[in-house]
Formats: C-alpha cells, structure tokens, sequence
C-alpha cells in the first residue's frame, strides 16, 4: 500500500464522525504513530478538515458535514458488493428491489471494461440456494385463502422492510399492524425499532414496545399487515446489539417460557440426545445426564403429533415421559404401526 492509498484509507476511517487514534491508524495500516501523524497532517494540507479531540477518549474526526466525492471501486471492492447484491437477489422477499438494479448497474460501471463483461451475468455464475425445507418445524402459515384476516403478500411485506429500516436509520417509532396464526386477532403495536435478522428464509424485526417497559420483542415481516413511520422520535434506552440475537439465540427466551407452559420429556440415549441437539430448534431444549446411559431431553410442545413424529424418527431408546397422558396415545400409534408390518 502507498502513502495516496493509506492516505485515502485513513479519510475512510475518519467518514461518519468516527473519533480514531493515531496509534489506532498505524496499527490498521501497518505503519509507525509517528507516520500516521505525517499522513493526518498532509490531508490537513491538503484541505481535508481534520479537528484533534482532546482528552481521555479523544483522537482525531473529520469536520461534520464533510463529503468525499463518489468513488471508483477497486476489482476486489467491486466484486464483494456484487455479491452481497447477489445473495439479496437469492432471499425470497428483496426489500429496495428497484434500488439494487441501479445500485448493480453503478457498480459495473466502475470496474474494468474486461472485468464488467464477466459480471454482468454474475447470476450465471455464482448461485445461492434457498433454505430447505423442516420436516419437523413445520410451520402454521396462514394465507389470505384460509385466513381472511391475513392480506399479506409479497409486495407488502417487501415495504414493511424497508419502512422499518428506513425507521431504524431514522431513530422514528412505528405503528404496525400484525396477524399471529396463533393469536386469532390482528394487534396495533407502537414501536421503537432497533434492529432486524434474517432467519431461516424470513425477516425478523427487533424493537421494543413503546407502551410495555420490557425488553426486545420481535415480530416477523410476513406477518405484518400494515406499518407506518410515525412523526415520533424512539424514546428507547436499550443498548442493543442485533448480534445477541444471532446463532438462533433468540429462540432461547421463548423455549424457556414454552418449557414452562406445556413441558415435554423424552428419555433416550446419549448418541440421540447428541444427534438431536444439533438441530436449530432442539439446540435449545435442555438435556440432562442420568446415569451413562440415559439422558432426559425437555422441551416445550403442545402438540402431540408434532411428538410422535419425533419419537419415530428417533426410533428404538427413545421412550415418552411426559405428559402421562400421550403415552396412550404413543402406545396406540405404534399398535397401528405393528400392524401394517404383521404378515
């Protein structure tokens, strides 16, 4: 790297209202505080309005308000955002659809005549395959067919996204209007948005609600109704980071609460507890060690052919605890089995 490309580096680094150290940007760069000293003071000379913070969390920002000019992307920098592009083109609902072909088109025209031609059929070349399909979390989905309180579709799921985001970068409430297939009634929530996921072929938004005083809730995409941006500034104090939510972290509190409400044990052997507990969902059930050949799986469920058909899956070791009561039902399920295979 030269000293115009750390040079330009460094005013990267600075964009935005960042506060940077000069020890911070020889250590980013590779080079001594003492020349970064010399390269913060030639974009000085140059013109660039670079302020010194004093104090314990100071260092060096650029003036508020300074733009840089557009940019040329370097091939790497190109291609990297061709294929973020490229990945949201995959995802079953695109927010800002429109945007992302000029946004594509921009970026093609500012790399190499010989490297453009290759990229711009990008899609034939590079391919992301969609989620597949859970046999065993089949979800209660609701279409406007069977559920006349349900009006979402594509379209108005891809502008939720982006009023939500548009809200996020805004600090601005919404109001929202959403259909859970488990609460027959559509609600009006007000909220302070704080961030967003994708997840398993579905957006997931994070924010808290303005009325209650508890923590983050989310509320899927696919299940708004309707939202609007509300001439209201976010009054949340939260410190939230949408990372703690990743890694299926957020399933963690709810199968907590379904645990409690409707508990299912299932005793089996060690090597199904160990196979089982690398799933996304049965990640988050508990196991306990009883003895060295036995372990207890807990979880939350409600419905029992849900159960059954994991009982089968796991086949011989594994054995229904609890509820008491579907054992019967477990009993009369394997009865019918045996006898499609009783010749």
């Amino acid at each position: 790297m030269n000293r115009f490309e750390r040079m330009f580096g460094i005013l990267l680094q600075l964009y935005g209202g960042h506060v940077v150290t000069a020890v911070e940007l020889g250590k980013r760069f590779e080079v001594s505080t003492r020349t970064a000293y010399r390269d913060l003071e030639m974009l000085n000379e140059l013109g660039v309005p670079i302020y010194a913070e004093r104090g314990r969390f100071g260092g060096f920002r650029l003036l508020d308000g300074y733009y840089i000019p557009p940019l040329m992307f370097t091939r790497g920098e190109a291609i990297s955002l061709l294929l973020g592009l490229a990945f949201v083109q995959s995802i079953s609902v695109k927010p800002y659809s429109d945007d992302m072909e000029s946004a594509r088109l921009k970026l093609l025209s500012s790399i190499p005549n010989h490297l453009r031609k290759i990229l711009e059929h990008a899609d034939r070349v590079i391919g992301f395959e969609s989620p597949s399909k859970d046999a065993f979390h089949v979800e209660n989905i609701l279409t406007p067919a069977d559920d006349p309180l349900n009006n979402v579709n594509g379209d108005t799921e891809a502008k939720a996204i982006e009023v939500w985001m548009q809200a996020i970068f805004k600090s601005a409430a919404v109001r929202l209007t959403y259909r859970s297939p488990y609460r027959n009634q559509v609600e009006e929530v007000y909220i302070n948005p704080l961030g967003m996921f994708y997840d398993r072929d579905h957006w997931y938004f994070v924010g808290q609600n303005r009325v209650e005083s508890a923590g983050p809730k989310l509320w899927r995409s696919d299940r708004v109704q309707q939202i609007e941006q509300l001439h209201l500034p976010t009054n949340s104090q939260v410190q939230f980071d949408v990372r703690s939510f990743l890694n299926r972290n957020w399933l963690q509190s709810a199968m907590s609460e379904w645990r409690e409400q409707a508990p299912v044990k299932i005793r089996m052997t060690p090597a199904q507890a160990t196979r089982l507990s690398q799933d996304w969902y049965y990640i988050h059930a508990t196991y306990e060690q009883i003895g060295s050949h036995t372990v207890m799986m807990t979880y939350g469920e409600d419905n029992v052919t849900t159960v059954l058909e994991l009982l089968r899956w796991l086949g011989p070791g594994a054995e229904l605890i609890e509820p008491q009561e579907w054992r019967k039902i477990v009993y009369e399920e394997l009865k019918s089995m045996m006898k499609t295979y009783d010749t």
